[in-house]
């Protein structure tokens, strides 16, 4: 199963093809567990070096985010 949001960084066009992007990792690629495989993923899934692969700002955390 595929998420096929046409908002997600890894079906942008520029991407999709891309050998090193995160979604075509040969360890990756089939993962369930990842964001392009679950079609409720989505771009806050991502890891930080996901993140950083895609071009994305890094997810930011605060003191007040790790209390909740």
């Amino acid at each position: 199963m595929r998420n096929n949001d046409p908002f997600a960084p890894w079906n942008n066009i520029m991407r999709r093809g891309d050998p090193f992007a995160p979604h075509n990792d040969p360890m990756h690629r089939d993962d369930p567990f990842k964001p392009w495989n679950n079609p409720m993923g989505s771009e806050k899934d991502l890891t930080e070096s996901e993140r950083k692969a895609y071009g994305l700002r890094p997810n930011r955390k605060t003191d007040y985010d790790e209390e909740e």
